[in-house]
């Protein structure tokens, strides 16, 4: 990997950032239980089980996975699974503010503003639910951006992906919806712009490209 390629990956794309924010979620992740809802996670990660209503089977779940790490309290394990996910969450908002427009310097920024505000480093590091809720949230807010990862079909799918598993988690990622939906504007409205020649059709789509690499005439748009 080149001298470019990682100056890339750790200042454009905030890889340097999530690095940081990861360490110090780490350096706080809170070895003991603090709080009613922080004792049930906890335990919960510990010898599994199902929490209090909606359940949050997805956290739950996520917190089981890493329930083999060599600490001394369950609590502990919980909240550094918990920092994994509030990292993630700072590398997708950075992502999402890319992909929206913003410069590396103003993405880090923020992003590093919201990572640091007192209550999302709270929650980030100590077993509570908002942490993957953050993730899911910074999720769809990258795929509905008109610039994000993925378009036409591949975006409507992945946006339906998350839409599920956050609701697996916290049913308040539904106040998103209307961004979600958003998103989807231009995957409902992508074959029907696809006027030009046949290379660019296949720019609409993945399968597209490979469909579009042996044709020579534009294709028709219903």
């Amino acid at each position: 990997m080149g001298a470019q390629r990682v100056r890339e990956l750790a200042f454009h794309r905030g890889g340097a950032l999530t690095l940081l924010v990861f360490a110090i979620y780490l350096a706080v992740a809170c070895p003991f239980i603090v709080e009613n809802d922080n004792a049930e996670f906890a335990t919960l990660g510990a010898v599994g089980g199902v929490a209090h209503p909606s359940g949050f089977p997805l956290y739950v779940m996520w917190l089981r996975l890493w329930s083999w790490l060599p600490v001394d309290t369950a609590a502990h394990a919980a909240a550094i699974a918990t920092a994994i996910l509030g990292a993630l969450s700072v590398l997708v908002l950075h992502a999402a503010a890319r992909a929206w427009g913003a410069r590396p310097l103003s993405a880090s920024v923020a992003a590093g503003i919201f990572a640091m505000a007192p209550l999302v480093l709270r929650y980030h590091t100590r077993a509570e639910v908002f942490a993957l809720n953050n993730l899911v949230v910074a999720c769809v807010v990258w795929l509905a951006a008109t610039r994000g990862p993925l378009h036409a079909s591949w975006r409507a799918g992945a946006l339906g992906l998350v839409a599920g598993l956050g609701l697996s988690n916290n049913l308040t990622c539904v106040l998103v919806a209307p961004l979600g939906l958003l998103g989807l504007v231009p995957s409902v409205t992508a074959p029907c712009e696809c006027t030009t020649r046949a290379d660019d059709w296949g720019s609409c789509d993945p399968i597209g490209q490979r469909i579009a690499a042996g044709a020579r005439s534009r294709p028709a748009c219903s």
